[in-house]
C-alpha cells in the first residue's frame, strides 16, 4: 500500500507535468515581488532564469506590469478577479493575468503569460486594411452621391424613375453609413479615436439630429420626441463621439420600433453630469442578450425581425465613445416591452486625451 509520502511526489511530479508542458509562461511571486518559481516556458520567453529574483528587475522592460501590480492593486487570495496587463518584452508584446492565492501559507501572486505578438500584428494588419478601404470607398460614394444629387435637381424623371433614384440614393446612403462606422472602428482599434472638446449647445444639437430621422418616423409611423429638457445646456464636449453617442443609440430605437410606437428622448443636468436617456416601447434585448449587447458585430437575437441588415457596430461605438468623454453608459430592457439607454456625462470632463 502506498504511503503519504509516495503519494505526495506524484502529485508534485504530476504539477511539475503539467507546468512544463502548458503553453504559457508562469510564475509565483510572493508578497514581496520575489519569483518563487518560473516555468520552461517562460523561461523561453525571457531567457533568463528569475527564482530567487524580484521581479520587477526580471520584467523591467515591461512597465505596463508594473504600473499594474497586482501587489500594489491589493489582489487577495480566492478574489475572482483576474488584473490583466499588457507589455512588451524582449520585442515581444506580452499578455499577464494575475490571480492572488496562497502559497506555504501567505500571499501569493501567480501570474500567467501569453505571447500575442502574431495576434497583435494581424490585428494591426487588420486596421490598417480597414482604414485603407474605408478610405478608398469614401471617393467614389462621395462621387455617386453628388452625381445623384446633381441629376435630382437638373433632370426631369417619370415617377417609376424618380422611385429608381430615390432607392439608388438610399443604398448610397446606407454604404456611406457603414463607411462611417468601418472608419470609426479602425480610429478605434489604432488608439486614433481621440477627443477634440468644444462648447456646444446640446439642446439645439440634438434637436438638429433628430432630424435626420424625420422621415423614417414618418415611413414607419413611430413618434419621435424631444420635450423634456432645459432650455439651453451648454457643455465642452467632443462633438463627433456626442454626435455617434446620440445618433445611433436614436437610430436603433427608432429601428426596433414596431409602427405606431414611440420614442422619447430626454436630457436633464443633475448633480454635476448631463443625463442622456433614450427610451423606446420597442422589440426590446432578450435577457440571455443583453450581457454582451455592447460588443464588437454583436446583435440581439431578435434584431433581424425589425432590421435584417444590421452590422451590430452601433452600440460598440457607442461604448468607446461614452468612455473617450468619460461617461457611463446602461440600460433597461424588456423583450417584447421596449428599452431604456441612459448616458451620464461629466458636466466639467475631463477628457481622455
Amino acid at each position: 500500500m502506498r504511503n503519504k509520502k509516495d503519494k505526495l511526489i506524484d502529485e508534485r511530479k504530476f504539477r511539475e507535468v503539467l507546468l512544463a508542458t502548458i503553453p504559457y509562461g508562469i510564475d509565483i511571486v510572493d508578497k514581496n515581488g520575489k519569483v518563487l518559481f518560473m516555468n520552461k516556458k517562460l523561461l523561453s520567453i525571457f531567457g533568463v532564469k528569475a527564482v530567487g529574483k524580484k521581479c520587477w528587475e526580471i520584467y523591467k522592460d515591461n512597465k505596463t506590469q508594473c504600473v499594474n501590480c497586482p501587489l500594489k492593486k491589493g489582489v487577495k487570495p480566492g478574489k475572482t478577479d483576474v488584473l490583466k496587463s499588457e507589455g512588451c518584452m524582449g520585442g515581444k508584446i506580452i499578455s499577464i493575468s494575475h490571480t492572488g492565492m496562497m502559497h506555504d501559507g501567505d500571499l501569493a501572486i501567480l501570474e500567467v503569460f501569453s505571447d500575442i505578438t502574431k495576434e497583435k500584428e494581424i490585428e494591426e494588419a487588420k486596421n490598417e486594411f480597414l482604414s485603407m478601404a474605408s478610405h478608398q470607398l469614401r471617393t467614389p460614394l462621395t462621387g455617386i452621391k453628388w452625381t445623384l444629387e446633381h441629376l435630382s435637381e437638373k433632370e426631369k424623371f417619370t415617377e417609376t424613375g424618380r422611385k429608381y433614384l430615390d432607392n439608388v440614393f438610399s443604398c448610397v446612403e446606407r454604404l456611406n453609413e457603414l463607411v462611417t462606422l468601418l472608419l470609426s472602428i479602425s480610429r478605434i482599434e489604432s488608439g486614433n479615436f481621440k477627443a477634440s472638446p468644444e462648447l456646444i449647445e446640446l439642446v439645439g444639437f440634438i434637436e438638429k439630429s433628430l432630424t435626420e430621422f424625420q422621415p423614417i418616423c414618418e415611413k414607419k409611423q413611430v413618434i419621435c420626441s424631444f420635450a423634456k429638457h432645459p432650455g439651453k445646456l451648454e457643455l465642452k464636449i467632443d462633438k463627433t463621439a456626442f454626435g455617434h453617442i446620440l445618433r445611433n443609440l436614436a437610430g436603433n430605437a427608432v429601428d426596433y420600433t414596431k409602427s405606431g410606437g414611440k420614442v422619447e428622448i430626454s436630457l436633464e443636468e443633475k448633480n454635476g453630469f448631463v443625463i442622456l436617456k433614450i427610451q423606446d416601447d420597442g422589440i426590446g434585448i432578450p435577457k440571455k442578450d443583453q450581457s454582451g449587447i455592447f460588443g464588437k458585430f454583436v446583435r440581439a437575437s431578435n434584431a433581424h425581425t425589425l432590421k435584417p441588415d444590421g452590422n451590430g457596430l452601433g452600440l460598440y461605438i457607442v461604448k468607446e465613445a461614452v468612455k473617450l468623454l468619460n461617461g457611463e453608459i446602461w440600460f433597461e430592457s424588456e423583450e417584447g416591452r421596449g428599452t431604456i439607454f441612459y448616458v451620464s456625462l461629466p458636466s466639467y470632463p475631463q477628457l481622455q486625451k
